[in-house]
């Protein structure tokens, strides 16, 4: 029998500055899915476990909404504070309205990130059903080209997992 063995990392050298990117379309909240509240709720337990603050090797978060159109919730520069994530996060109403998943990567690729720190990592994770109107492969090979990190979490009821993991 074979234990597998968990190693902590305890020392940060690079900041990261780390985007959500949350689906506030129709779709995520068909049947009753719950899906933005559930969204709401990973983006505070994620952000509740990191570093979050304005040192040279923290952690800053945004937050954006996406369907037909886009909402920065908070910015890079804003979030450098668990607290002001989380009100940020509190305060999203939800939109109802179409997915432009390709659109909301691009649109935080273009004005989101353009607040990044030069020697950050940069991530982007995408909160979404995959039920996007747009090209979600071409909006995640933009954000790439500008060394983005991208990782798909896939929320709500009838998730596409092939779409997602086109942006992933």
């Amino acid at each position: 029998m074979t234990r597998e063995q968990v190693t902590e990392c305890t020392t940060v050298v690079t900041p990261l500055d780390l985007v959500f990117l949350v689906d506030s379309s129709g779709s995520i909240e068909q049947n009753n899915a719950q899906g933005h509240n559930r969204s709401k709720q990973f983006v505070k337990d994620v952000t509740n476990d990191l570093p979050v603050g304005d040192g040279a090797t923290d952690t800053r978060v945004a937050v954006v909404q996406f369907a037909s159109t886009q909402t920065t919730e908070i910015e890079l520069t804003d979030g450098i504070s668990k607290s002001a994530v989380e009100k940020a996060v509190k305060d999203m109403a939800y939109h109802g309205t179409a997915t432009f998943t390709g659109a909301g990567i691009k649109y935080a690729t273009d004005f989101t990130f353009r607040h990044a720190r030069p020697d950050a990592a940069k991530m982007l994770i995408v909160i979404a059903d995959g039920k996007s109107a747009d090209d979600t492969q071409a909006g995640a090979a933009y954000a790439r080209d500008f060394g983005i990190d991208l990782v798909a979490v896939g929320v709500g009821d009838g998730i596409d997992e092939e779409e997602m993991q086109k942006i992933a």
